[in-house]
């Protein structure tokens, strides 16, 4: 992939991985369009053509993120073209598979704790949360989906969704146990 860089950029390079632009482009004898480039594993610049240059990957094989506001997963492999920009294939923590778009994937610093996020609001799992209403809610995930359902209801019961939760009944806080 060709793309314009700029002194100071980071860029991935086909064969030496992540570089710096130094330099460029510039036309050269051997080529029309290059750039100087140091390397991050050696520190020695080289000259690569602009071709061999890509904009640096967003996310790495094994790095914990969350796809579309609620599912915690690892990114298995990518990035893949799709007609809706970058995909990347996603694994979630029940075996399930997603393909997730670029820009609804987010990378997630504290995976070890079970939490889904929602409108820019996380949520723990196995924690009680109140409404306006004063009404308790605990969150759970199946299915890689967050659910919501009371306290004290039947794990039988059909429960609501969480965007379902917050959108009607939110703001929800957290119920600080004793």
């Amino acid at each position: 992939m060709t793309a314009d860089f700029k002194a100071g950029e980071k860029a991935h390079h086909e064969s030496y991985g992540e570089v710096e632009v130094s330099f460029g482009p510039a036309a050269f004898a051997a080529h029309p369009c290059m750039y100087v480039v140091k390397r991050s594993d050696t520190g020695d610049h080289v000259l690569v053509v602009s071709s061999s240059l890509s904009r640096p990957l967003k996310f790495k094989e094994g790095q914990k993120v969350c796809i579309f506001g609620s599912t915690l997963g690892e990114i298995e492999s990518g990035p893949y073209q799709h007609r809706s920009g970058d995909c990347w294939l996603v694994k979630d923590a029940e075996g399930f598979y997603s393909f997730a778009p670029e820009n609804y994937t987010k990378p997630v610093q504290e995976f070890s704790r079970a939490t889904t996020e929602y409108a820019g609001v996380f949520y723990e799992f196995g924690a009680e949360y109140e409404d306006r209403d004063g009404d308790r809610w605990v969150f759970y995930s199946n299915n890689a989906r967050a659910y919501a359902r009371t306290p004290e209801a039947l794990e039988s019961r059909l429960d609501e969704s969480l965007a379902r939760v917050v959108e009607n009944y939110g703001p929800l806080k957290r119920v600080q146990q004793p």
